[in-house]
């Protein structure tokens, strides 16, 4: 098995002065639910609306609350990227799926509503959708694959998994799912392992406010992002290694590959600026090397 990974970050500056365009995004986005898809937009989207516009008071705090209200930027980026991404899809079955990914419980933590958090596999299924729409990619969301990219001749689905010994059960289901679609493409199989992990309520901090070494700026976006992705090689990658991939099940030569997903959030400080983090981990684990990869999933990594 050969792997890759790609860490993808969005910054977003959260100071009242600066927060204006990510607002206006928000904005934009809320309009086009209730307008265009006719949601009556409650429960999760207002509350993170409004967690996020506690950051000012909880500058300075690495806390719960804090925690909460970057999970609240992350949750709300998410659902920006739905609609600067798939807008055009018109379809029954995708309003149906996008109505469905904003209900339930707005933080995952909650384990006495957990039968409440179905809207997060829709909302996985959609963000996955929607890095392939940002590649000109022509999706098909209407029949019972999760995605099919035709040009492709390329499967998708898309599991999320709370536990360990629930990963392989999973994969074994999606590849049934793959191998037994009428249309008989081969596929890929994302698995969001966010939840396994005990550290929920981990924020990633970069805090440049101390002396800084002679002659060193404030670090760029690519130094903070290689900053992010040290610490996952630290605290997630060994267990990924160790515990999930090694231990994948063998399945079918249709599976082109498995790609994991890791969420997470964090936090740049410095004397000039604080950014919030907002970030997925992506690793791709190509298993069938008789049958080449398509261009298009590739290019991710």
């Amino acid at each position: 098995m050969r792997n890759n990974s790609k860490i993808c970050i969005d910054f977003i500056n959260p100071r009242p002065y600066d927060v204006a365009s990510f607002n206006e995004r928000v904005e934009q986005c809320c309009s086009w639910l209730e307008h265009d898809i006719g949601l009556n937009l409650r429960g999760r989207v207002p509350e993170y609306i409004k967690k996020a516009s506690k950051f000012e008071r909880l500058r300075g705090y690495l806390n719960d609350e804090m925690y909460y209200t970057l999970q609240s930027y992350h949750e709300l980026n998410q659902i920006i990227m739905l609609h600067e991404s798939l807008n055009a899809q018109k379809s029954k079955q995708f309003i149906t799926t996008l109505k469905k990914s904003v209900k339930g419980i707005s933080f995952r933590d909650q384990p006495n509503r957990s039968h409440e958090d179905q809207a997060r596999n829709h909302m996985f299924e959609l963000t996955t959708a929607s890095d392939y729409a940002n590649s000109d990619q022509d999706l098909d969301l209407t029949r019972r694959a999760d995605i099919i990219i035709d040009e492709s001749k390329l499967l998708i689905e898309c599991k999320r998994v709370k536990t360990l010994s629930a990963v392989n059960d999973r994969l074994i289901e999606a590849a049934e799912q793959i191998e037994s679609d009428e249309t008989g493409y081969n596929g890929l199989i994302y698995i969001d392992i966010t939840e396994i992990f005990e550290e929920l309520h981990t924020i990633y901090c970069l805090n440049e406010t101390g002396p800084l070494p002679h002659l060193k700026g404030i670090s760029n976006d690519e130094e903070t992002k290689l900053f992010i992705e040290e610490k996952l090689n630290e605290n997630i990658n060994p267990y990924v290694n160790n515990k999930i991939i090694s231990n994948f099940p063998t399945l079918s030569d249709k599976i082109l590959g498995i790609v994991l997903i890791y969420n997470f959030v964090g936090f740049h400080i410095s004397m000039f600026h604080e950014r919030v983090i907002t970030g997925r981990m992506k690793r791709f684990v190509k298993l069938s090397k008789n049958i080449p990869t398509p261009e298009i999933v590739s290019s991710f990594f």
